[in-house]
C-alpha cells in the first residue's frame, strides 16, 4: 500500500510570539497630547478662527481637517473663505476650481454651473482647460466603447479606467466597468481586471463584505475552470485568487507539458494561523509545525494555507509564494500517481520551487519563469559552506516524502538550469548583444538543450517501475549527458560545471539593478528574430519587472504577443508603449507605434485616442503657456493637474512646464492626507492599537514577533517619489520605531529609517539573507545599518521624511534644527512602494499626526463612497 503524505512548504523567517502572556500584554500608556482629532473639529475650528478674523490660522485648521477627510467640499469651502478674507486670488482661483470639479465629476451640473458662473466673474480664463479635456473624455469613453464591441477587454478596461480616475464616483460608468470585467470574465491573463475592478470598489463596501464572510462557514467561495476557491482573508485576495491561480493553470500545463483534463483542485485559504490549525485538525487529524506554510493533500486534491501578519508575520505575498509552490505539487501528482513510485526529490520539490520565482505584481499581472531570489540567495549562501551539495548528491535522493531543507536551493537551481539553458548560452560563454536590424542591441540566443530531456525525466516516473532498475542518478546520466550527446560535456563533472556556472550567473543577474533591463530586452529581441515568440514574452516581463514604465519594454512586449497570435494583448501593449513614448517625449518612437496600429487595421483606436491625447496636450500646453502670459502661472498648473489626471500620464514637456510654473507662483496642489484616517486599524492582539484621534500604538513584547502596519488608503496605498512623510512619534523601550519604505512584492520594505529611543536616527537597507546556519532553506530578513546620527534626546520627536526622484535625494528632519541625508547610493526605485510602520522588539511607540504628501496633484473627486451589496 502507498503511503499518502500532505507535502509542505515551509516558512522563509518564521519568528511566532512565544506563547502565553507575552502574546496579550497590555500596551504601554504613553502621554498623548489632547488635541482636536476629528475632521468636524477641525472644521469646527477653522470656522471660529476665521469668525475672529483670523484666516492664515483657520486655513491651518482647515487642512488639518482636509488630511482626515480629504474629499469633504466643507473643506474646500472653508478654504475658498480663508482665501477670500487674506485676499489670495490665486488661492481663491484653486479651490473655486477644485469645488467645480467636485460637482462636475460627480454630475451635480446645476452647482457646477453655479460655481463656474462665480469663476468666470473671477477669472475669464479660468477654463481654458475645460473644452480640452471634455472632448479628450468623450473620445476616450467612446474609444473604450469601440473596443468592448471588438472584444478588446483589456483595451476597454485601460481606457475606462482612465475615464473613471477623471469621474471617479460617475455611478452610471462604474456600472459600465462592472458589466465590462462581468464580460472580460477570465479571458485576460493574470489579475490586472481584477486589480483595477476591486480598486473601484467602496472602502465601506469591501469591509461589509470582509465581516460578512470572516468565518469559515460564510467564507468567500467560487468555482473557476480549475479551481474550488474557498477563503476568509479578505475580498481583494479571494477575487484576485480567482484570476490569478487560473493564468498560473495555464504556465504549470505549459512547464509539465500536461494536457489532459484536470479534475478541480481546492484551495482554503484561512485568515489566521489558528483557523489553519483547526482545519488540519478536521482534514487531517493531526497538527503541523509552525514553519509549515500551507501543504498539499493528493486524496482530496486539496491545499490550504493562510495568512497571518499580526502574530507570524506572514503576508499575502508569503501566501502567493505558498500558493504557486503547492499547486505545482498538484500535477505532479497528476502525472506520476499511477507509477506507485517515490519521486525524486530534484524533480518533485526542485520543479515545485521554480514555481515559487513567479510573482505577483501590484498591477495583477504575473512575472513568470522569474528566479526564486530566496533559492537564489540560500544557493549562493551554501555553496561557500559545509552543506554545499555536490549535483549527483542532489539527483540521487529518491526517498518518499521532502528531502532535507539544505537541498531545496539545489533542486530549484538543477531545474531552473534545466529550463532555461540555451545552446551557446551567453550567461556561460559571456557573449555580448550585437546590433540588430533596427540598429537596436540584439543577445544571441539559442535552443533549450536540456527542456525535452527534462520532460523526459519526467515521463519516466509515470509509469511503473523495473524492480532493481536504474538509480536515480544513472537515470540523470543517462538521460542528461549520454542521450543530450554534447560534445562539450561528454561525462556528469562537466556537466556539473555547465550548471554551477549558469546559476553563478543567474545570481550575478538578480543582484543587477534596473540596468538590467537592457540586457534582458536585448535577450527578448533575440528570441523575436528567432520566432521563439514564447520566451520572448518572459523575457519581456522580466525587463519591465526590473525598470517599471519602460516604453521599450512595451513595445517588445506587444510584438511577443504578436507573434503569439494574441491580437488583443498586442493593440493594448503597443498603446501603453504610445503612451509612455508621449510622456517620455519620444515622438519618432510615437508616431512609429501609431503607424503599427494603423497598419494592422487599428485606424479607429489611432484616431479616436491618440489624436485626441495630441490635440489635449497641445492645449493644455499652449493654455498653461498664456496663463503665464498673464500672470497666473497657479492657474496653469491647474491646468497641468486637469491632463495629468484625465489622461494618466505626464508627459517629460509638460512636467518641465509645470515645474517653472510652481517655482513662479511658489504654490503646491498636492496635499497631506493621514495615513491612517480614524476607525480605519482594528486592535490586533494587544500589539496595534488605535486611537480616537487616529494615532496608532505599536507595541512589540520582547521576543515576538514585531507587528507592521501599511497605508491602505487608495491614494496612498503605492508611492512614487518624490513624496513626504511626517508625524510626531513618541518612544518608550529600548529599541527604535521605524517608518518602512518601498514595500514589493515579496512584502519586505526595501529601505527603513528609524528613530531610536537613544537618541539615534539611522538608515537602513533591508533584505533576506540564507546563511549557512539556516541551511533549511529558511531566509532570515536582516536589517544592514549604513548610516546613523545622533540626535538631541526628546520624549517627542517631530519628522519630516521627504524622498526625492535623483539618486541619493532624500532626508529626515527632525524638530527645528536636526537634518539627515538619506544614504548617497538609495535610488527612486528603492522609496517606491507601499509604506508602513513598526517598532523594534521590546518597544511601543505612539506615530501621531502621522501624514503623507505624494507627488501627484490631489484630485478633488470623491471615489465610490458605498455602493450596493
Amino acid at each position: 500500500m502507498r503511503l499518502i503524505l500532505p507535502l509542505f512548504i515551509l516558512a522563509p523567517a518564521l519568528l511566532p510570539a512565544p506563547p502565553g502572556p507575552a502574546v496579550s500584554a497590555p500596551l504601554p500608556i504613553l502621554v498623548q497630547d489632547q488635541r482636536p482629532p476629528l475632521a468636524e473639529a477641525r472644521f469646527a475650528a477653522a470656522r471660529e478662527m476665521l469668525d475672529a478674523g483670523k484666516p492664515a490660522e483657520a486655513a491651518v485648521e482647515a487642512l488639518a481637517g482636509l488630511a482626515f477627510a480629504p474629499y469633504d467640499v466643507r473643506g474646500y469651502e472653508l478654504m475658498l473663505e480663508c482665501a477670500r478674507a487674506g485676499d489670495d486670488r490665486a488661492d481663491e482661483l484653486r479651490w473655486r476650481k477644485w469645488l467645480y470639479w467636485a460637482d462636475k465629476y460627480a454630475g451635480r451640473e446645476d452647482e457646477a454651473a453655479a460655481r463656474a458662473a462665480e469663476l468666470e466673474a473671477l477669472e475669464p480664463n479660468w477654463d481654458l482647460d475645460e473644452p480640452l479635456i471634455d472632448a479628450w473624455t468623450d473620445a476616450a469613453l467612446e474609444a473604450a466603447r469601440v473596443a468592448v464591441k471588438n472584444k478588446q477587454y483589456r483595451l476597454a478596461g485601460h481606457l475606462y479606467d482612465k475615464v473613471l480616475n477623471l469621474r471617479q464616483g460617475d455611478e452610471r460608468l462604474l456600472a459600465e466597468f462592472d458589466k465590462l470585467a462581468k464580460k472580460a470574465g477570465e479571458q485576460l491573463s493574470g489579475g490586472a481586471f481584477v486589480a483595477a475592478t476591486v480598486r473601484r470598489r467602496s472602502p465601506a463596501w469591501i469591509r461589509r463584505q470582509n465581516e460578512k464572510h470572516a468565518d469559515w462557514e460564510h467564507a468567500f467561495e467560487r468555482r473557476t475552470r480549475h479551481l474550488e476557491v474557498k477563503t476568509t482573508i479578505s475580498y481583494e485576495l479571494f477575487e484576485t485568487v480567482s484570476v490569478v491561480m487560473e493564468d498560473m493553470f495555464d504556465f504549470y500545463r505549459d512547464i509539465y507539458d500536461f494536457h489532459k483534463k484536470a479534475p478541480r483542485m481546492t484551495l482554503a485559504l484561512h485568515r489566521s494561523r489558528a483557523d489553519f490549525d483547526r482545519f488540519n485538525h478536521e482534514e487531517l487529524g493531526w497538527s503541523l509545525p509552525l514553519g509549515v506554510l500551507g501543504w498539499f493533500f493528493p486524496k482530496d486534491r486539496l491545499v490550504a494555507a493562510f495568512v497571518d501578519d499580526v502574530v507570524y508575520d506572514i503576508n499575502e505575498a508569503d501566501l502567493f509564494n505558498t500558493l504557486f509552490h503547492e499547486c505545482s505539487h498538484y500535477f505532479m501528482h497528476l502525472l506520476t500517481e499511477r507509477a506507485g513510485v517515490p519521486i525524486p526529490g530534484w524533480l518533485n520539490e526542485g520543479t515545485a520551487s521554480y514555481f515559487e520565482g513567479c510573482e505577483l505584481k501590484a498591477d495583477g499581472t504575473i512575472v513568470k519563469n522569474k528566479p526564486a531570489l530566496s533559492r537564489v540567495r540560500s544557493w549562493e549562501a551554501l555553496e561557500s559552506g559545509s552543506n554545499r551539495l555536490s549535483l549527483k548528491e542532489l539527483v540521487s535522493f529518491q526517498e518518499p516524502g521532502s528531502y532535507p531543507g539544505h537541498y531545496y536551493p539545489y533542486g530549484w537551481s538543477f531545474v531552473y538550469f534545466l529550463l532555461n539553458y540555451e545552446k551557446d548560452d551567453p550567461r556561460v560563454t559571456g557573449a555580448q548583444p550585437v546590433p540588430g536590424p533596427d540598429g537596436k542591441p540584439v543577445l544571441p540566443v539559442g535552443p533549450l538543450v536540456y527542456r525535452d530531456a527534462y520532460l523526459k525525466a519526467l515521463k519516466s516516473y509515470t509509469v511503473k517501475q523495473k524492480k532493481n532498475g536504474e538509480s536515480s542518478y544513472e537515470r540523470c546520466v543517462r538521460i542528461f549527458v549520454d542521450e543530450v550527446d554534447d560534445p562539450e560535456v561528454p561525462d556528469w563533472d562537466a556537466f556539473e560545471e555547465r550548471w554551477r556556472r549558469f546559476i553563478r550567473a543567474v545570481v550575478r543577474e538578480t543582484k543587477a539593478g534596473p540596468e538590467f533591463a537592457d540586457t534582458l530586452q536585448a535577450r527578448c529581441r533575440g528570441y523575436l528574430l528567432a520566432g521563439d515568440f514564447e520566451r520572448a514574452l518572459i523575457a519581456a516581463e522580466q525587463a519591465d519587472d526590473k525598470r517599471p514604465n519602460d516604453a521599450e519594454t512595451y513595445r517588445l512586449t506587444a510584438l511577443a504577443q504578436e507573434g503569439l497570435g494574441r491580437d488583443e494583448e498586442a493593440i493594448y501593449w503597443m498603446l501603453r508603449h504610445w503612451e509612455q513614448a508621449i510622456a517620455d517625449g519620444d515622438e519618432a518612437a510615437a508616431a512609429a507605434a501609431e503607424s503599427w496600429l494603423e497598419e494592422r487595421r487599428h485606424q479607429d483606436l489611432v484616431a479616436g485616442y491618440c489624436r485626441p491625447t495630441r490635440e489635449a496636450l497641445a492645449g493644455i500646453l499652449a493654455a498653461m503657456a498664456a496663463a503665464d502670459e498673464a500672470g497666473q502661472p497657479y492657474l496653469g498648473q491647474l491646468f497641468a493637474a486637469h491632463f495629468v489626471q484625465a489622461a494618466g500620464i505626464d508627459p517629460a514637456e509638460l512636467g518641465r512646464k509645470r515645474a517653472e510654473l510652481a517655482e513662479k507662483s511658489g504654490r503646491d496642489l498636492r496635499l497631506w492626507q493621514r495615513a491612517f484616517p480614524e476607525g480605519s486599524v482594528a486592535e490586533r492582539k494587544g500589539r496595534i492599537a488605535q486611537e480616537a484621534d487616529g494615532s496608532v500604538l505599536l507595541f512589540a513584547p520582547e521576543n515576538a514577533a514585531q507587528p507592521s502596519l501599511w497605508v491602505t488608503a487608495p491614494n496612498l496605498r503605492w508611492l512614487e517619489p518624490p513624496y513626504d512623510i511626517r508625524g510626531r512619534i513618541q518612544i518608550d523601550g529600548r529599541n527604535a520605531a521605524e517608518i518602512l519604505i518601498g514595500r514589493g512584492p515579496n512584502g519586505l520594505p526595501q529601505r527603513v529609517v528609524e528613530i531610536e529611543n537613544g537618541a539615534t536616527v539611522s538608515f537602513v537597507e533591508v533584505e533576506q539573507r540564507f546563511e549557512e546556519e539556516s541551511a533549511s532553506g529558511n531566509g532570515v530578513t536582516t536589517y544592514s545599518y549604513v548610516k546613523r546620527q545622533s540626535l538631541p534626546s526628546a520624549q517627542n520627536y517631530d519628522f519630516v521624511l521627504s524622498l526625492g526622484d535623483e539618486e541619493g535625494e532624500g532626508e529626515i528632519r527632525i524638530g527645528d534644527e536636526f537634518r539627515a541625508t538619506v544614504p548617497a547610493d538609495w535610488t527612486p526605485a528603492d522609496f517606491t512602494g507601499v509604506a508602513g510602520i513598526s517598532v523594534g522588539d521590546d518597544t511601543a511607540a505612539m506615530f501621531q499626526d502621522l501624514e503623507i504628501r505624494p507627488r501627484e496633484a490631489f484630485w478633488p473627486v470623491a471615489p465610490r463612497q458605498d455602493d450596493q451589496d
